[in-house]
């Protein structure tokens, strides 16, 4: 090949690598993952589908986000990709900085960075500004210079200011379980000074695992600066609908749950945080009562017994109402057939009440059993607002355990059928076996309780005469 022939070759590419720049900004994110981004991977190993292109549009459209989400499910790989895309159509300097637990690991996360970088042809003629340093993505694209360093959390020099920072997996030193003092560190740090580190107008990136009830991830106040996305990798096991089913097939994270088991695999691919004991119910026994085939809620027009429970929650706690149409089986036990499953998050008490006196009417209850622990509704009560069927319950350890016993009694012995509420039934088995739950985004074992209202039953009276 001749001289020239290599040189119009050489221009052709350039035409091509200009055109990709001028359309990743214009398309944004999601056209440049597909088309420059996937060329860092081998040929056809690149996986994208619905779930890439909803990340791409929220990161697209929010500066800041915080993603809890599924273990090898673009987690980190979304960070890789947003440096590379700002790498790629920045026309002013930027300058990151990329925290892990360890600076070890967010090197090592950077190094990912840059050996997708280098094996990538769009990026061929951009000047890596630091060649000798794998650890450092450091980038000259012809206008401007992107430079992202690799941080520890409890490491790291104060006085940080940067158009980019990046948190990622925080919690998880791959060597050791964090010790709930390091993890009280780590919080404290994210929260006083990781995120008065990003300049104006600059973004902030978190992705992770929550590890325990108490992490960062569940602080109202951070989750009020942030748009908040939590992806657990099943949707839907009754349906077997996952996030990513294009990367990871139903069977294949069942396959992964049975080697990893419940406990991990609900941290790291399920965005749950991790806790001591076994669910008080066990997974596959709720189940087996989930009927698939019951409308989320409807009303209801029959002349059986109907019976409800709720969980009074506000602001850090959801509230949650449960419906049952009670009917005798031949054998005189009790069948329970769902008719609503509804959560209330951020729902003030008033509000609340208005439903519960709605839903009182609209499903002919006879009896709503509510808690009564912290006395919300008291105030409610003393002015006569509460519908007569409202029962009040005082938790205590009684309470509890003999609501908890009756309800895995109706469960185990299959006289139950529950709507398939996905969060219904991620709460239910949030409880483990000392009744306590882990707290969440989601909920803090509301579902549980709310059941377990509705479910409790109570041995009947008998009147007889007493000899003296």
């Amino acid at each position: 090949m001749t001289t020239q022939a290599v040189s119009n070759r050489e221009e052709r590419f350039q035409a091509v690598i200009e055109l990709a720049r001028r359309k990743s900004k214009q398309y944004g994110f999601g056209w440049f993952i597909d088309n420059v981004f996937a060329y860092s991977f081998d040929k056809d190993t690149f996986i994208t589908g619905q779930y890439i292109h909803e990340i791409a549009n929220r990161m697209n459209t929010y500066d800041w986000t915080m993603d809890i989400s599924a273990r090898d499910h673009f987690k980190s790989t979304r960070l890789y990709a947003e440096i590379m895309f700002d790498i790629f159509t920045t026309d002013k300097d930027i300058e990151c900085h990329y925290f892990s637990y360890q600076q070890g690991l967010s090197a090592y996360h950077l190094s990912k960075v840059k050996k997708m970088i280098n094996g990538n042809p769009f990026f061929r003629n951009f000047i890596d500004l630091s060649p000798m340093a794998v650890s450092v993505v450091h980038y000259h694209n012809g206008k401007a210079v992107y430079q992202a360093m690799p941080e520890g959390l409890l490491s790291f020099k104060r006085g940080i200011h940067a158009e980019r920072i990046y948190v990622d997996d925080p919690l998880k030193d791959p060597e050791n379980k964090l010790a709930p003092t390091v993890i009280y560190k780590i919080n404290n740090v994210i929260k006083t000074e990781i995120f008065a580190m990003v300049k104006r107008n600059g973004k902030c990136r978190v992705v992770g695992t929550p590890q325990t009830n108490v992490d960062f991830f569940f602080d109202e106040g951070l989750r009020n600066r942030f748009n908040v996305s939590i992806k657990p990798a099943i949707v839907d096991e009754l349906n077997e609908i996952v996030i990513f089913p294009e990367w990871k097939s139903f069977g294949d994270l069942i396959e992964i749950r049975n080697i990893l088991g419940v406990k991990t695999f609900n941290q790291e691919y399920m965005a749950q945080p991790s806790y001591s004991e076994n669910s008080y119910i066990e997974r596959t026994d709720l189940l087996q009562v989930v009927n698939k085939d019951l409308p989320m809620s409807v009303g209801y027009d029959g002349n059986n017994e109907v019976v409800a429970g709720y969980d009074i929650g506000k602001k850090s706690h959801p509230a949650h109402l449960s419906i049952f149409e009670r009917t005798r089986r031949k054998d005189g036990a009790y069948h329970y057939k769902q008719l609503l499953s509804k959560w209330f998050d951020g729902v003030e008490y008033k509000a609340q009440l208005e439903y519960l006196v709605l839903a009182v009417e609209i499903y002919k209850i006879d009896k709503l059993r509510y808690d009564n622990t912290r006395g919300e509704f008291e105030g409610f009560a003393e002015q006569g607002l509460l519908p007569k069927c409202m029962e009040p319950v005082s938790f205590n350890m009684k309470t509890n355990n003999a609501m908890a016993v009756s309800m895995g009694t109706i469960i185990n012995e299959e006289r139950i059928e529950l709507i398939n509420d996905v969060r219904q039934i991620d709460q239910m088995l949030q409880v483990n076996n000392d009744l306590q739950a882990v707290e969440s985004p989601q909920g803090h074992g509301d579902s549980f309780w709310s059941n377990a209202l509705a479910l409790l039953e109570e041995k009947e009276r008998r009147y007889g005469v007493r000899s003296i």
